[in-house]
């Protein structure tokens, strides 16, 4: 999902310190004792407009090699979809400065909690050496569960990660594409568009500024009233945690804080004077993430 990172929505730049989501359903981390940024790409200046259909990229700038060599990855729910099956991951790479980089793929199962642990295949992925964006494949034999326990959130993934901990580079990806068999396909979104693509990101995390803009009445000193209601652009994968980006605009009301199921956040808030009260916009993300 998003293999094309056309969808950003908890910003465009990110350090990686500590494991972060950077482009939606993008996972980085810049390795212990490493210092990274991970930054939108627009490719729109080249002359051909896109790389393999895509228009954005994700930049991994390391200035600082460390003892961890730090990885991007993606995780999706649901051990059994590729258990014993053929998977061949393709993306496009190029690395401006610090080449040639030498990169793996380790693919990854994880048995869910209470289950027979997790299992990896590593793999090399090539050798990264020209900053003309050039198309990386391998192909995998993902392992069989037949024999493995499974618990409860069972998921698997792809890492991917240069084989030097300690090497500095400016690496940059986009078009990256898991798929079934033995033969790597053109690049295709797993939306099918920028809006499906939106809606399957969504369905893991959102964030933004619902418009509260309705009048409600109450006594003062009661707590947990309504201040905004919000239906979620599509169903989210679980129970989201939900979090207060910017706050909103209190009139006759104290926020509590903003709570949420899969289909929708609502605000609670404490009335501060008897009569009526409104709570307008803010910022708000919904996180269910893997």
């Amino acid at each position: 999902i998003n293999g094309g990172f056309d969808i950003w929505q908890r910003g465009i730049s990110f350090t990686g310190a500590t494991t972060e989501f950077t482009a939606d359903r993008w996972q980085v981390s810049s390795g212990v004792g490493s210092t990274s940024t991970f930054d939108q790409l627009i490719l729109t200046a080249l002359a051909s407009g896109s790389v393999g259909g895509c228009k954005n990229a994700l930049t991994w700038n390391k200035t600082v090699g460390g003892t961890g060599a730090g990885w991007i990855n993606q995780r999706m729910e649901d051990v059994t979809t590729t258990a014993g099956e053929t998977i061949t991951l393709s993306l496009y790479m190029r690395v401006v400065s610090g080449g040639p980089v030498d990169l793996e793929a380790n693919f990854f199962q994880d048995y869910g909690v209470g289950g027979s642990g997790n299992s990896s295949q590593i793999v090399s992925l090539g050798t990264v050496s020209t900053d003309a964006w050039t198309r990386f494949t391998v192909t995998v034999d993902m392992n069989s569960i037949t024999a493995e326990t499974l618990g409860t959130g069972s998921l698997w993934g792809v890492y991917i990660s240069p084989v030097d901990a300690a090497q500095t580079f400016d690496l940059e990806f986009t078009g990256i594409k898991t798929e079934f068999g033995a033969t790597a396909t053109p690049f295709t979104r797993a939306g099918n568009n920028i809006a499906g693509e939106l809606a399957m990101c969504q369905r893991y995390f959102w964030q933004g500024t619902p418009q509260f803009n309705d009048f409600y009445y109450g006594t003062a000193g009661l707590t947990a009233m309504t201040g905004g209601k919000f239906s979620f652009p599509a169903t989210m994968r679980a129970a989201p945690s939900m979090a207060l980006v910017t706050a909103g605009s209190e009139s006759g009301c104290t926020f509590e804080g903003v709570f949420g199921n899969i289909d929708s956040l609502s605000v609670r808030v404490t009335v501060d004077v008897t009569g009526r009260y409104r709570y307008t916009e803010g910022e708000y993300s919904a996180d269910a993430e893997l």
